[in-house]
């Protein structure tokens, strides 16, 4: 019964969660046709190398996407041909199964009111929106944490030998398919050995199953270290390493680790803005500080649950900050997604705890409905913050449009023309080349300005030097050339401000300096393409286009 508040009532429920479930999948279709980007592009490349050592240990890149993931991909790109939603198909999946996976985890450890919330925290997520539809592989590492989470969870309700099996099998693919599934490891075991002290019935893991401890650490820490061994160590490199390292000389250990742990909040379907109040960081550091204790408390009086879920959820996150503030793995927006379920179950639980605690008593049934009206208000603004944060019509645009520049490109290229990629371009050059059919382009490729990380190739943040890039040019295309010339390169500001110098204006001196006439082209997103006619007289006359 739901005595005429319209929060609790199931037909509303219903409605709710399925506009949420219909907002998620919305969200995440738009934009699976646009061009790869760089990196999207790279990993494209490696899938459709011709062997599968080659799509592992790809020749031009580093590999840091899982085997497994890359598998999937490569097995979709052959089934169903290489097109740009073909190949961000596997993500997509990945995507909806770790929201389906996460309503499951909400609706076995919450109250219903709150397991709404925690759902729509995490379906919500523009970051774990936007990788649904990228050609990388964080929305399959998010589906692995999610499915480790509830298996756990299973687990500790009930620790049957199915149950166990089904942790068991999912622990062992998880490092095929998420290396970060490795932080979730120490406290999933340690709560399978506890699991495993308590006495009970024979089918809810009594004395004497305490092996299933050491032996699921034995499976799964296999897993990791032949993932580390065979996928992991040759795909890494200094250059690797200094892209991610951070300057902490100005901060303690103590400082970074906290912000690199509120960092992680960012993920969460939440305005900038609010999150950058001091106020919500005291209100989140509160919270969390309230919700442990308030677990800890009801662990003495016999219930586990809380204060497994403070486990499950906050070693993780306790780990992975200690990690980067210590520079062993970075922590960015996302390569923290992962830990989006572990945030999101974690802030909510706290949240339940802290509210069925002041509501104890005789004001709880007058403040209930207050409550709900309150959550369904919350999962109301999140849906409305996250449709601002994500239009449809934004997503649809590319970050590097090189499909319609190499489709240019094709029609206007003449005998006698030389194309010059900029080492920018070269990976999302080459994918659409393979995907248009032009396979006789004669191209020259730049070797400064590299983005992270081409394999055997120093990269260094802000070493780009002018003096290079004219010394990379004049080798390929010297000063007495006489002929059109095509460049191609990327106009992200992003990259610029890596490589400290834009590059692509250094090239234009070069060849203004030459005598080139510089004709119209027409403007892609996030792609430069222009064109300079070098000591041929008037044979062509510059190109006037629109795009």
């Amino acid at each position: 019964m739901y005595h005429g508040n319209p929060t609790r009532n199931p037909v509303v429920i219903r409605v709710v969660v399925a506009v949420l479930a219909a907002c998620g999948l919305a969200f995440r279709l738009p934009g699976l046709a646009r061009s790869l980007w760089l990196d999207e592009a790279w990993v494209a490349n490696s899938v459709m190398a011709p062997s599968l050592d080659g799509m592992f240990h790809y020749d031009a890149w580093l590999q840091t996407s899982p085997p497994l993931f890359l598998l999937l991909v490569r097995l979709t790109v052959l089934s169903l041909g290489a097109t740009n939603w073909t190949l961000r198909l596997i993500p997509l999946l990945f995507g909806v199964l770790a929201a389906v996976l996460m309503f499951q985890l909400a609706r076995i450890t919450l109250a219903p009111r709150f397991a709404r919330a925690a759902w729509a925290l995490f379906v919500l997520s523009p970051l774990a929106i936007s990788f649904s539809r990228t050609l990388k592989q964080f929305s399959a590492e998010l589906a692995v944490s999610t499915a480790l989470l509830l298996t756990c969870c299973l687990y500790l309700q009930r620790g049957t030998d199915k149950r166990f099996r089904l942790l068991l099998a999912t622990a062992a693919v998880g490092p095929l398919v998420a290396y970060s599934s490795a932080f979730l490891l120490p406290p999933v075991v340690l709560l399978v050995w506890l699991a495993g002290e308590r006495p009970g019935p024979k089918t809810f893991a009594p004395r004497g199953h305490r092996w299933r401890a050491p032996v699921l650490a034995a499976v799964w820490g296999g897993m990791l270290l032949g993932v580390y061994v065979f996928c992991v160590r040759p795909n890494t490199s200094a250059s690797l390493h200094a892209y991610w390292a951070d300057d902490r000389s100005a901060h303690n250990f103590a400082r970074n680790a906290v912000t690199d742990a509120y960092s992680l909040v960012y993920d969460l379907p939440v305005p900038r803005p609010v999150l950058h109040s001091t106020v919500v960081r005291a209100g989140v550091a509160i919270i969390l500080l309230a919700g442990l204790a308030l677990s800890v408390l009801r662990y003495r009086h016999g219930r586990r649950k809380w204060l497994e879920i403070q486990a499950l959820c906050g070693v993780p996150w306790f780990l992975l900050t200690v990690c980067s503030a210590l520079g062993l793995y970075p922590v960015n927006e996302r390569m923290g997604l992962f830990l989006l379920p572990a945030v999101a179950l974690l802030l909510t639980c706290d949240s339940q705890l802290i509210a069925y605690f002041l509501l104890r008593g005789a004001r709880r049934r007058r403040l209930v409905p207050v409550l709900d009206s309150g959550l369904a208000v919350l999962v109301a603004l999140l849906l409305v913050v996250s449709a601002i944060r994500q239009p449809i019509h934004a997503a649809a645009v590319p970050l590097e449009d090189m499909s319609a520049a190499v489709s240019f490109l094709k029609g206007q290229f003449r005998e006698g023309d030389r194309l010059w990629v900029h080492a920018s371009g070269t990976e999302t050059f080459k994918l659409y080349q393979h995907l248009d059919g032009w396979t006789n382009a004669p191209v020259q490729s730049g070797h400064t300005g590299w983005p992270c990380c081409p394999r055997g190739v120093v990269v260094l943040k802000g070493s780009g030097r002018e003096a290079d890039v004219r010394a990379d040019i004049n080798t390929s295309l010297p000063s007495g050339f006489a002929g059109r010339v095509w460049l191609v390169y990327t106009t992200r500001p992003e990259h610029w401000s890596f490589v400290g110098i834009d590059e692509s204006q250094v090239l234009d001196h070069v060849f203004v300096e030459r005598g080139c006439v510089k004709g119209t082209t027409p403007v892609f997103y996030g792609i430069g393409v222009g064109l300079y006619d070098c000591g041929t007289g008037a044979r062509d006359r510059p190109i006037v286009s629109t795009h």
